[in-house]
């Protein structure tokens, strides 16, 4: 976390747009944030917050947001597999080549030999893209881009 904290500080960029979950249930009984209920309510598959398997991210993620802002970064909360849902191309579990593919789609080019981690963290970037061009819709601390289906996004 460090690195990736100096790196940005480094690069001088205009955003961070991070793949966990920012912040906590506003319920402190409850496991799961509004954003989450949304997302499943529109039939988007999501890991509540507080799951015993994505506590330690949150904590994680909230925790580098927080040092990131604190060093004068815009921090933004992404989750690449409902903004792979909304923008109508594949998750990762398709296949990395299929999702490789999709998002060269959207103008992303490179090498296709990526990891999995790798796709999702362009698709985290694309959020931010859209965050940037005012073309999101944010759920709480959650931000979701808006699909204009028009395809291609640089």
């Amino acid at each position: 976390d460090l690195e990736m904290e100096n790196e940005a500080v480094k690069a001088n960029i205009q955003l961070v747009s991070i793949d966990s979950p920012l912040s906590l249930p506003e319920d402190p009984n409850k496991i799961y944030r509004e954003c989450e209920l949304t997302l499943k309510r529109r039939g988007i598959g999501v890991y509540w917050c507080l799951l015993p398997s994505m506590k330690n991210l949150t904590m994680r993620g909230i925790e580098l947001a927080t040092r990131l802002r604190n060093k004068g970064l815009t921090v933004i909360e992404s989750y690449p597999g409902a903004a792979q849902d909304i923008l109508g191309i594949p998750r990762k579990q398709k296949g990395k080549e299929i999702l490789a593919n999709a998002l060269a789609g959207f103008g992303i080019v490179g090498d296709l030999m990526v990891t999995h981690d790798e796709l999702d963290a362009i698709t985290a970037a694309i959020v931010g893209l859209c965050y940037l061009r005012g073309e999101y819709e944010a759920l709480g601390t959650l931000i979701l881009p808006i699909n204009n289906k028009q395809g291609r996004l640089l």
